[in-house]
């Protein structure tokens, strides 16, 4: 459980990248640039899917599904079933900040 953070957000900052050439990812194909297997990452991939962090399209693969400046890390955190650290940070610094530290 205390690994699903970081991967998280690697997926997220490949996904974003990817979203800079257009298209999205399958699962090997992620699970390879992350370098884990596809069992560890489907679970992973569905609860950022459930809360609405990425989803899964028939065209592209896996793709973002909100604007990573607007998405805050305390959201990330619950998505993650992870209790977000006590700083004011967490609740409204963005995902997307965090991926350029």
């Amino acid at each position: 459980r205390r690994l699903r953070l970081p991967f998280a957000l690697q997926i997220l900052q490949v996904l974003l990248q990817k979203s800079k050439s257009g298209g999205g990812m399958d699962n090997e194909d992620l699970a390879h640039k992350i370098g884990v297997d596809r069992e560890f990452l489907s679970p992973l991939l569905e609860l950022l899917g459930r809360g609405g962090f990425v989803m899964c399209s028939d065209a592209d693969g896996w793709v973002l599904a909100r604007d990573l400046d607007t998405a805050t890390l305390a959201e990330l955190f619950d998505v993650l079933d992870l209790a977000a650290p006590a700083s004011i940070e967490a609740r409204y610094e963005g995902v997307r900040h965090a991926l350029s530290l």
